[in-house]
């Protein structure tokens, strides 16, 4: 079975009686079951959220306090670092003096890297911005020349700040001469520390997959972040829950989503959704037994009703009881036979009209007598030499011939044509040199069928509206031409034409579906509502006009027309 067969067959079956009263108690009971899962998700949720914001704050107070504590480690052992007596005399003397106490400062640095984890290159810089350190620092020198000034502002204290790639920060910090000047620099300390440290405390302190950490500075360019950009960037800023913990110079932020909080909430709905579907089930059941015994005397009902659109009214309902359904049988059964006796009424009104309708055909004239007729006018016209009313009478004849065409309602373009050139000729005799018109046809259509009489009222309007209002000769251009599964016909004449207003006032009327009584243009009308008919909104007549410039009319007919 197809899937439109099953979505029609779905359809009848909530269009029943037992349908309707399944959905409406599963309606109820899902109503029900709805705002009770409903009340309970909007109860729990914001108290799981500010339980979530409440452990998230607590451990985040517990990562800064950790945080803090390796900084303050971190900064000391640097400040042991600058206050060697080495490293001291190293800088305090000049590049010629200092060889002695070079390889000892190298030695110091590297014991340093080798005693701290996650230290990963150290560099002493005197004030000629010489750099003696644990690696090239071809790398890094632009970037310690460029904090430099920076790191002169801070009075000794220890700076921090990005490293110089995205994995590693950067501890700073002047050194003072402990012996002759206590406050004056004598050189720089940069320790790069790489970002793993602080990467490995965010991981100890997180309580969600999916809980993130930043490390920032408050007023320098110092950060670390878990995915390269602070949470502040993220598309659901508003669904996140985070936390700000302040720690002079750095604040600490973190931020999970709140999906992690509503986990439980999620699984309730889940269990209620169980219980939804079991009770809908069992719902389901008890309804179908209680709308069995409501449906069974309308299913008998309607079986007879079946009976009577077939005909057969002597169909009757078996009556039970003496509730609403006894009384609506009862109130069918008196119907069926008010309605038989109307029937035999109306059959005999019918079979009197029958008997009207043939004695009305046996008065009608008989076409062969108009051909018959016209013949007769034609042969006296031919004994006294009257060439024009022979041309006349043979015109008119072959035009209502044609006209008629054995009651079919498609012919051949050829055809079409000459019921048009027969009607010109009749009407070149009215008008003379007033009228003379010309034909370009596509002589691929001649043989194509159409459906008949669509042309001659165009050319009527085109002598009517248009020779005719011209006191000079008036042109009439005929013209057919295939458009690939189309027949496309104009009827262009050189008359004064029509405003704009006057055009879209026929148009409007061509295409309203009903044309009022005493408006004018029925030609037009007729032609365009029997194209629509035979072959589709998408076709029918089109009209242009150019006020002093003429009017051209467009029919365009399609050819795979079973007609044709």
């Amino acid at each position: 079975m197809n899937t439109d067969a099953v979505c029609v067959k779905q359809m009848r079956v909530m269009s029943t009686l037992k349908g309707k009263m399944i959905v409406g108690f599963l309606a109820v009971i899902l109503a029900v079951l709805g705002m009770m899962i409903y009340t309970m998700y909007e109860i729990l949720s914001p108290q799981l959220i500010e339980t979530q914001l409440d452990m998230q704050t607590r451990y985040a107070e517990i990562l800064a306090r950790a945080i803090w504590d390796w900084k303050q480690v971190m900064e000391q052992d640097s400040a042991q670092i600058a206050v060697h007596e080495d490293v001291q005399a190293y800088l305090r003397m000049d590049a010629q003096s200092r060889q002695p106490y070079e390889q000892r400062v190298s030695v110091l640095l590297q014991q340093q890297i080798d005693a701290h984890d996650g230290w990963a290159e150290i560099w002493l810089v005197d004030k000629s911005f010489n750099v003696l350190g644990t690696s090239n620092a071809r790398t890094a020198r632009p970037y310690i020349l460029d904090r430099i000034s920076s790191v002169e502002r801070s009075a000794g204290a220890s700076s921090w700040d990005s490293g110089y790639d995205t994995t590693s920060m950067m501890l700073c910090r002047a050194i003072n001469n402990t012996r002759y000047q206590p406050n004056s620099s004598i050189g720089y300390l940069f320790v790069r520390i790489a970002n793993s440290e602080i990467l490995k405390m965010f991981d100890q302190y997180r309580l969600y997959e999916g809980q993130r950490f930043s490390l920032k500075g408050q007023f320098d360019g110092f950060e670390i972040t878990e995915q390269g950009f602070f949470y502040n960037y993220y598309e659901d800023y508003a669904e996140l829950i985070h936390v700000e913990i302040t720690m002079n110079p750095w604040y600490l932020r973190t931020w999970s989503n709140q999906s992690v909080a509503l986990q439980t909430p999620n699984r309730v709905m889940k269990s209620m959704m169980m219980v939804v579907l079991i009770s809908c089930a069992m719902g389901s059941a008890l309804c179908i037994l209680i709308a069995q015994q409501v449906t069974k005397p309308v299913k008998q009902m309607k079986e007879t009703l079946r009976y009577y659109g077939a005909g057969d009214f002597s169909a009757k309902v078996e009556i039970h009881g003496n509730d609403e359904m006894a009384e609506l049988g009862r109130s069918l059964n008196d119907m069926s036979e008010q309605i038989s006796e109307l029937l035999d009424m109306v059959k005999a009104k019918e079979k009197s009209r029958r008997k009207l309708e043939l004695q009305t055909l046996i008065y009608q004239i008989n076409p062969h007598f108009l051909y018959n007729t016209l013949d007769s006018i034609n042969a006296i016209a031919r004994t006294n030499h009257d060439e024009q009313v022979v041309q006349l009478v043979t015109s008119l004849s072959r035009l209502f011939r044609l006209g008629l065409h054995r009651g079919e309602e498609f012919i051949t373009v050829r055809d079409e044509l000459a019921h048009v050139q027969y009607y010109l000729q009749i009407q070149k005799v009215r008008f003379g040199d007033q009228l003379s018109w010309e034909m370009k046809i596509d002589e691929s259509l001649l043989e194509r069928k159409i459906c008949k009489f669509v042309l001659q009222p165009i050319v009527e309007n085109a002598i009517v509206y248009g020779v005719r209002s011209r006191d000079e000769g008036g042109v009439i251009i005929i013209s057919a031409r295939k458009q690939g599964n189309d027949a496309v016909f104009e009827v262009k004449d050189n008359g004064t034409g029509m405003k704009p207003e006057g055009l879209e006032q026929v148009r409007r009327r061509i295409a309203d579906s009903i044309l009022r009584h005493g408006e004018s243009g029925f030609g037009l009308w007729n032609v365009n509502q029997r194209i629509r008919m035979y072959y589709g909104a998408e076709y029918g007549v089109k009209i242009f006009s150019e006020y002093n410039e003429g009017t051209t009319v467009v029919l365009n007919l399609c050819l795979d027309h079973s007609g044709t």
